[in-house]
């Protein structure tokens, strides 16, 4: 009947995927490499409003050239986050923003986790976390490009 609402669902699920392939299509995946696996969930309730949702697990992951994370890379490295190492992000994405829910990278018994928010216009951040189950407190806002990390003990 006109004026009905109907939801449209599709879900895509993918295994083993190399990632390098895919950053072909788009640039702001070229940094990053490894054998992606997940779900994605795409859910259309009207004609203007759809909402994507994640899950995402990267095998033999490489994020060291990737400008989110340039800027920690050595401090990653000297806690023994390094390459590769394995990352797992579940989010959600609907209008201009994507909700992180959970990116996790990790390695050799060593973890960075962060929640929080990137913006599909202009990519602004704002993830936060912990780095080994709250051993540092982590933060990153700014860019996509241009981040402002920082790094400390956690507050008491």
């Amino acid at each position: 009947m006109p004026g009905e609402s109907s939801t449209i669902e599709a879900q895509l699920q993918f295994k083993d995927v190399d990632l390098a392939q895919v950053g072909h299509a788009n640039h702001w995946l070229q940094p990053y490499s490894g054998q992606i696996t997940g779900t994605l969930t795409i859910r259309q309730t009207n004609r203007k409003d759809a909402v994507v949702a994640g899950s995402i697990h990267l095998a033999q992951a490489r994020f060291e050239d990737a400008p989110l994370f340039q800027p920690v890379v050595d401090r990653l490295r000297a806690i023994g986050l390094r390459e590769p190492s394995t990352v797992d992000l579940q989010f959600e994405a609907a209008g201009e923003n994507i909700t992180v829910e959970t990116l996790k990278l990790w390695s050799g018994g060593h973890s960075l986790s962060l929640t929080g928010s990137i913006g599909l216009l202009g990519g602004l951040i704002d993830l936060s976390g912990t780095v080994d189950e709250e051993a540092l407190f982590a933060r990153v806002t700014g860019t996509i490009e241009s981040p402002d990390w920082q790094m400390g003990e956690p507050k008491k």
